[in-house]
């Protein structure tokens, strides 16, 4: 997963230059720390590529030191000017100050290797110029860790026979976009579209960054579900590997017994109870069956070109040369050549399931509606309902099952979260958001005749249409261990950063990520706090459009303000709004004075709440 525009060829630089300064930020860092926090107690955490005094890897550390139950954190980094490094430690709630490193504090340093001796974990993100160096004496210390990494570290020979003999594996929360803020101009230049400045900082995104450990998480343990069948047809044997090829790794047939070669992106997914790694399709690995002469590679553009770069790749022997696609001549024969492969096969290969059986379907005396008699005598035989449902009849859906006590996992749009009828069961507990769909849209299969932009359509090899939905998110009733995380708050109240609505007993929180660990009172929301609501941490009082939580202010008479521009008056209620000194930009409302009207929000307060 490549970044977009030339941030993809922007990291190569930054690592071929050593200027690769990348610094993780919080929210990235919980979202994946979460899954292990069972791994840290008692132990000693060490971010030795971390400067003490700004590090969000060690303000996580500080701030969960005690709910992680750590023996001690150490961190040190490296000087920027060749100097001498610096380090600190924090032990039972005493920190030692900022003292000085013996040596530079690069991690391979005589000061930086002597505290690396004292951790157990070893939580960072190390330089990716140096990540294989960096990995090796992590695993020749015996050290447990969790790093970040290129995406492309994994075909390093070093790193893949670490992968192969399960020494090391991929974390949990890898593949997504990811922030990182940059300390050098010359390097924030040089990405592209991906790329922002608040309040003065740099920062710029990646999508190939993964977390890289050797601390065992449940995700690791979670069998692929096999839904495919094989055919020589749809899995061509390379010509150069003994195995077939697999395209994606949700491809990967389940009655196949023999070495499939699948993506690397099959290791996001990889259980070794499960699967067994057996090679990579790379030339240094060295187990091709075949090894060509030098070729001539055509471009896409007819251009031909003498290589040797057929070896370091599963080849595809094929009958005519494709069309505007590069493929390669050998002696006459023609070659296509796929991305790099590890080869996999199934431990006990044999179908789990037996054949699949065809489902028999038998006609209802109605229309299926789920509303109808049969459905809902169908139903009532039903502990567990999963589907995805109409959304227009979501409201209805939803009652349906809850008034028959069934517990449920179905998808619905985000939009639905501001229901009346739907908000109400959040607020008492009889509803929650389920934990894999955070944002972005999802793909559908759609009837053949169904009309939308084309943007938003597809239509696959074998004719059929699917089309991407936004605000796709899954509602449950059942539990599950993220529901009861609890959101690590590291902000401080002041008036001035969290002003109070004019009109509701409340104070403004923009972001959830923002939320003050030190307010005692009730805060105003967005509604994306429920992706990470823990009703043991949090309560919800209720919604500043369902009517569930009183005003303290009702208005008359009001005239909207946009840009500064009077529009019409208006006599209806008002959302969530915040007096303001003038009229700026974008919309406001004259109420005897400026008001600027907020979006929709949670009114929530914390449970137990004292800093």
């Amino acid at each position: 997963m490549a970044p977009r525009g030339n941030n993809s060829a922007s990291l190569t630089r930054a690592k071929t230059d050593r200027n690769d300064e990348f610094y993780t930020q919080l929210p990235d860092i919980e979202a994946e720390l979460r899954h292990y926090r069972h791994h840290f107690a008692g132990k000693v955490v060490y971010c030795n590529c971390d400067d003490p005094r700004t590090s969000n890897f060690v303000r996580y550390f500080m701030l969960n030191f005690r709910r992680l139950g750590l023996k001690k954190l150490i961190a040190s980094c490296k000087s920027r000017d060749g100097g001498q490094g610096t380090w600190c430690e924090y032990e039972s709630g005493e920190t030692a100050g900022i003292r000085p490193l013996a040596g530079d504090g690069d991690f391979r340093s005589p000061g930086s290797t002597s505290l690396l001796s004292q951790a157990d974990i070893v939580v960072t993100n190390p330089p990716f110029s140096l990540f294989r160096e960096y990995v090796t004496t992590l695993i020749e210390r015996g050290k447990q860790f969790l790093i970040l990494g290129d995406q492309n570290a994994i075909t390093y020979k070093e790193i893949f026979r670490l992968i192969k003999d399960s020494k090391l594996w991929l974390g949990n929360d890898n593949g997504n976009t990811k922030w990182f803020r940059v300390p050098d101009d010359d390097l924030y230049d040089r990405f592209g579209s991906e790329k922002k400045t608040i309040d003065g900082i740099k920062y710029v995104s990646m999508r190939r960054v993964y977390w890289f450990t050797n601390l065992d998480i449940a995700k690791r343990h979670e069998n692929l579900i096999l839904t495919e069948r094989y055919t020589l047809e749809k899995y061509p044997h390379y010509d150069n590997f003994d195995a077939i090829e697999v395209s994606k790794t949700a491809d990967i047939p389940e009655d196949y017994n023999g070495v499939m070669g699948v993506p690397i992106s099959f290791l996001l997914k990889h259980n070794p109870d499960q699967f067994e790694i057996t090679g990579i399709t790379k030339t240094w690995f060295g187990i091709a069956s075949k090894t060509y002469p030098r070729q001539v590679q055509v471009g896409a553009d007819g251009r031909e070109t003498s290589v040797t770069k057929l070896n370091d790749g599963g080849a595809m022997k094929i009958a005519t040369p494709p069309v505007n696609k590069t493929f390669y001549k050998v002696n006459g024969e023609f070659f296509t050549q796929t991305y790099p492969r590890i080869l996999v096969r199934r431990i006990g290969a044999t179908s789990r399931t037996g054949p699949l059986r065809r489902i028999t379907t038998r006609p209802l005396a109605g229309d299926g509606d789920f509303r109808s008699p049969e459905c809902l005598a169908m139903l009532d035989e039903a502990d567990i309902v999963v589907t995805n449902p109409p959304f227009s009849l979501f409201r209805e859906y939803v009652a349906t099952l809850i008034e028959r006590g069934k517990q449920f996992v179905i998808l619905g749009n985000q939009n639905a979260l501001k229901y009346k009828k739907i908000f109400p069961l959040i607020k008492e507990g009889k509803l929650w958001i389920g934990p894999s769909i955070r944002s972005g849209d999802r793909e559908f299969r759609v009837p053949d005749g169904y009309l939308l932009p084309a943007a938003q359509t597809r239509i696959d090899e074998a004719g059929h249409k699917f089309a991407r939905v936004q605000g796709v998110r899954w509602f449950t009733n059942l539990d599950f261990a993220g529901r009861h995380e609890n959101l690590i708050l590291t902000e401080r109240y002041t008036p001035e950063k969290y002003p109070h609505y004019d009109n509701f007993d409340a104070i403004e929180v923009p972001k959830t990520a923002d939320i003050p660990e030190d307010y005692e009172d009730v805060m105003g929301v967005p509604v994306s706090f429920l992706l990470k609501y823990n009703p043991e941490q949090f309560e919800i009082l209720g919604c500043s459009e369902t009517g569930d939580y009183p005003t303290t202010r009702k208005y008359g008479k009001k005239e909207r303000v946009v840009d500064g521009v009077r529009m019409k008056s208006n006599t209806g209620a008002l959302r969530a709004v915040i007096r303001t000194e003038s009229f700026g930009a974008g919309a406001y409302f004259d109420v005897g004075y400026p008001v600027r009207g907020i979006f929709k929000r949670l009114f929530i307060r914390r449970i137990g709440a004292t800093s």
